[in-house]
C-alpha cells in the first residue's frame, strides 16, 4: 500500500498494517481496514466509497499494481443508516489515483 495519498485538502496515510488516518478541511478520523484479494492487479490505485443517501463512508483502498487492498469495517451509524434508508445495498463511488505525493 502507499504511505499516502491527497487530494483536495483531504489526505489518507497508511499508519499500520490495518489502520489509516482520514484527514479533511474540517475532520479527521481513523479507519480500522482488513486485508481483502481483488479478481485482478489494478491499474490504478482506487479508494472506494459505499454511499447511503448523501453520505459516504470509506469502503477500501487498492494501490496501482496491487492485488491486495484494504477493507474497511462497517461502523454501526452506516448499518443504522442503511436500515433506516432501506436500501438492499450501499452505492459504490470510486475515485482512482496513480501514485502518492512526494512527502
Amino acid at each position: 500500500m502507499c504511505k499516502g495519498v491527497s487530494a483536495d485538502n483531504r489526505r489518507i496515510d497508511h499508519e499500520s498494517s490495518a489502520l489509516f488516518l482520514l484527514r479533511g478541511p474540517a475532520r479527521s478520523g481513523t479507519v480500522l481496514t482488513h486485508p481483502m484479494a481483488a479478481r485482478k492487479v489494478a491499474a490504478r490505485g482506487v479508494v472506494v466509497f459505499r454511499r447511503i443517501g448523501g453520505t459516504y463512508f470509506l469502503g477500501g483502498l487498492w494501490a496501482a499494481g496491487a492485488r491486495d487492498g484494504m477493507e474497511c469495517f462497517e461502523t454501526r451509524a452506516e448499518k443504522e443508516m442503511l436500515k433506516e434508508s432501506h436500501q438492499q445495498v450501499p452505492g459504490l463511488t470510486t475515485l482512482a489515483f496513480n501514485a502518492a505525493p512526494g512527502r
